[in-house]
């Protein structure tokens, strides 16, 4: 993500597997130091490359490791289909473990169709999912019907 560092790399952390060309947490998720609200591109983020403030990033930057990235490095890893820019979902945990979906409203669907729907539809049978779409939260809990 620029500035030399490697996406995916945390500083105290060790090295993980890194994001790639994708940014779309860069987007979706908004930070709170930088007054970026959710669904704007981050004034930093370089799309498709990283972060031009890599090194020097806010907490909050340097804290978030989606789900699918988190997932690259276990014995089941999600595949290339759920990886944030290809599905136009980004999954983090919230602080009581529960999953956020954070959806690309240009894409408003895309939390319930194909792999993405069938993939949070098994999460909220489990335990609850929290999607955001643009100002719009939705609560899934006990399935979701999947759609082709």
């Amino acid at each position: 993500m620029g500035s030399g560092g490697i996406r995916g790399e945390r500083r105290e952390r060790g090295p993980v597997l890194g994001c790639g060309d994708c940014t779309m947490c860069c987007k979706l998720v908004g930070v709170q130091e930088l007054d970026k609200p959710r669904d704007t591109w981050c004034e930093h983020c370089e799309i498709g490359k990283g972060c031009s403030i890599y090194e020097d990033r806010p907490q909050s930057c340097d804290d978030f490791e989606c789900l699918w990235l988190q997932s690259q490095s276990k014995s089941d890893p999600m595949g290339e289909h759920l990886r944030p820019d290809r599905c136009k979902v980004v999954l983090g945990a919230t602080t009581k473990g529960n999953v956020q979906a954070f959806v690309d409203p240009g894409r408003a669907d895309a939390y319930k169709t194909g792999a993405m729907g069938r993939l949070l539809g098994a999460m909220a049978a489990v335990a609850p999912v929290f999607v955001t779409i643009g100002d719009q939260r939705r609560y899934l809990t006990g399935g979701l019907p999947p759609q082709p």
